[in-house]
């Protein structure tokens, strides 16, 4: 277990529900910023193992390009190929538009590991019917 820097492990923010990518240089996770803000998904990097994702002298954490103002975007998980990102929709919110439930597992992707995130997302597996 390791701890995290200040600038994940922030006071005013609730973090939580995290992912590493296959490098263990990029941590992504879930913030909530303040009810009833909906949660991002944020990402941070790390020059190497030995510094801890969020340390006062690394890079600043920031949200993902497929974040919404509406949704809730939760519990990523990178892929091991670091290409894919799967995460859900929270059911505290309204649901994304184009899913099939009230809690939809969505993916994005982009081509190299050195490219954003795509703003396409697609729903992949589906939760409960919606009402």
């Amino acid at each position: 277990m390791e701890k995290l820097g200040p600038k994940v492990n922030f006071p005013d923010y609730d973090e939580a529900l995290a992912s590493i990518s296959s490098d263990d240089r990029t941590l992504y996770f879930c913030r909530i910023l303040d009810d009833p803000n909906p949660s991002d998904i944020w990402m941070v990097k790390r020059e190497s193992t030995a510094v801890r994702f969020g340390d006062e002298n690394g890079p600043d954490p920031r949200p993902l390009e497929f974040n919404s103002l509406i949704y809730d975007d939760r519990r990523p998980c990178i892929a091991s190929d670091d290409l894919f990102l799967f995460f859900s929709d929270y059911f505290y919110s309204d649901p994304r538009p184009g899913g099939f439930g009230d809690r939809d597992i969505w993916v994005t992707f982009r081509s190299s590991v050195d490219a954003p995130s795509s703003n396409r997302l697609i729903s992949i597996a589906f939760g409960p019917a919606r009402k």
